[in-house]
């Protein structure tokens, strides 16, 4: 797989705006979340995409699941799309690993659920 470096500039030109998330999960794959899309940069796919309301963060579950907030959703993928699994009580909440298999939710923003 070749390399794709994107600059402020380049992507204001093209009239995106990039908002991208990172995650390194234990096996050392690193996940790229960008645009409402989820890549495995080893295996140079996506993983799957967030419907409207886009991508607000994701992480891995200790070799489990990876889970996604999109909105006030949280979900994983399911089918390359976002499955719903979880209703907010905000909107732009994070998700982290919390080790032992526990999931940290914190942020978000007031009025907007």
């Amino acid at each position: 797989m070749g390399s794709l470096l994107l600059t402020p500039e380049q992507t204001a030109a093209r009239g995106v705006t990039l908002k991208p998330c990172l995650a390194v999960v234990g096996s050392g794959r690193v996940l790229l979340g960008v645009e409402g899309n989820v890549y495995d940069l080893a295996r140079g796919e996506r993983l799957f995409a967030t419907p409207v309301g886009g991508l607000g963060s994701f992480a891995c579950v200790e070799e489990g699941p990876l889970l996604a907030v999109a909105g006030t959703a949280l979900g994983y993928p399911k089918g390359g799309r976002l499955q719903a699994a979880l209703e907010l009580p905000l909107a732009e909440m994070q998700v982290a690993c919390g080790g032992r298999g526990r999931v940290l939710l914190f942020g978000g923003r007031l009025g907007e659920a």
